[in-house]
């Protein structure tokens, strides 16, 4: 509860006026309403001093007394001041504080100056009546405003003081804003999935695309980590976890089985070449007839049966190699071999066979292999030309850290240069 002083209330009503009153003997309280003033013979003359209403502050204002002086300029000392809902004789309260909370006794008695402090109830309207000490009727004013909201000092969170939300004219009351309290005042801006990142003076809005290269994402999480949702708060970087990838086949993995790069998938078929040991394939294999170049009869690299050991790995490795062969010109000796060819191994063992004809075969071995010279680990002459054999190689790679990687190869050579070698399709070596 809030208020404004009487002051200047009744002001306007009384001041000036010089009242010839008929004395008559004290009235009580209960002949108060009905009191006829025509018989009231003694004069009084009487200046309520009022001042503008308060506005809802909590610090002291200078005119919060009102004083009331008869003709003379006397206080009106002791006297009574009735009040009551305007046009009634329905009592209504005054206040000691512009905050409210402490009702004035009603009637009010003035002290010896002829003052009380005293604050209306903001929206409401009063009658007073002014009576001597001895309950003699002074004065009735009627129709006194209480001032207007403005004079409250606890108003609701986040109200503001305004007009009606519709219609005519009337007097302003604390409420919450509406949207047309905006009108004309904002330009209406809609963001389709963008966000709303400034408003100009003239309260146009800008419209901003949230990107994961923007300025709002900067510096969150790791090169590890990936977002995880939280239906429980807010989602939080943290590593991958099985859970990301939901319910997946029995037995399936994720990979790629293809020859070229491409998107991972969910898959139940393993392919052997996929899966290494320290960047060195699970097997490698001839995909299209090798034969020899018709030049010279030194050693040549088997198109497809070369794998590279990675650079600063000491790595031990065996191997195994299956080989179907033929000799086209002459019977010559052919001979597989095998080389390091970039970095000197710490040893290379093999053994091989050859096969001359269906029942009939030689076998070689090698040891102590420890620079990368190409060398032999078996060799023999077939029994006929244009005729498909088998050939085996096996053995064990002993290889140090180096600064460089290193190519293993698997080689084959004749002893003729014509006589030509040809090494078929699907001719394999098995890694790791």
């Amino acid at each position: 509860m809030n208020g404004s002083s009487i002051q200047g209330r009744i002001y306007r009503a009384m001041s000036g006026a010089l009242y010839a009153i008929q004395p008559s003997k004290a009235i009580q309280p209960t002949e108060i309403r009905n009191h006829n003033r025509a018989n009231m013979p003694k004069i009084y003359h009487i200046l309520l001093l009022l001042a503008l209403p308060a506005f809802a502050q909590k610090a002291t204002w200078p005119n919060a007394w009102s004083q009331i002086v008869d003709s003379t300029g006397a206080p009106c000392s002791g006297c009574l001041l009735y009040t009551f809902v305007a046009g009634s004789t329905t009592p209504q309260a005054t206040y000691t504080t512009p905050g409210g909370g402490v009702a004035n006794t009603n009637p009010v008695q003035l002290d010896t100056a002829g003052t009380a402090n005293i604050w209306l109830t903001p929206g409401q309207t009063y009658r007073f009546d002014l009576y001597t000490s001895t309950l003699t009727l002074i004065r009735s004013v009627d129709n006194i405003p209480g001032g207007t909201l403005l004079g409250q000092s606890a108003v609701t969170a986040n109200f503001v003081l305004a007009g009606p939300t519709t219609g005519a004219a009337a007097t302003p009351t604390f409420r919450a804003l509406v949207a047309a309290d905006f009108a004309g005042v904002f330009t209406p801006t809609t963001c389709t999935n963008q966000f709303l990142s400034a408003l100009d003076s003239s309260g146009v809005g800008t419209c901003t695309t949230n990107t994961l290269a923007g300025a709002q994402h900067a510096n969150q999480g790791t090169t590890t980590t990936l977002l995880h949702g939280n239906a429980a708060g807010n989602p939080s970087w943290t590593n991958v976890l099985g859970a990301d990838f939901g319910s997946i086949a029995a037995r399936a993995h994720l990979g790629n089985n293809t020859a070229a790069s491409a998107a991972p998938t969910l898959s139940t078929t393993v392919d052997a070449l996929e899966f290494q040991v320290a960047e060195i394939p699970s097997a490698v294999f001839v995909a299209t007839d090798f034969t020899t170049s018709g030049v010279g009869t030194a050693l040549e690299a088997i198109t497809g049966l070369t794998w590279t050991i990675p650079a600063s790995t000491a790595i031990n490795m065996p191997f195994s190699c299956k080989l179907i062969y033929s000799q086209a010109v002459a019977n010559a000796a052919v001979a597989f071999g095998i080389q390091d060819a970039t970095v000197s191994p710490t040893n290379i063992a093999a053994v091989g066979i050859i096969y001359t004809n269906t029942t009939a075969s030689t076998e070689g071995t090698l040891t102590g292999l420890a620079t990368t010279t190409a060398t032999d680990i078996v060799s023999a002459s077939p029994a006929a030309t244009a005729t498909k054999f088998v050939a085996q190689v096996s053995g064990f790679i002993e290889a140090p850290s180096n600064a460089s990687s290193s190519a293993i190869t698997i080689r084959v050579s004749t002893a003729t240069a014509a006589d030509l070698v040809t090494v078929y399709r699907g001719s394999m070596c098995q890694l790791n």
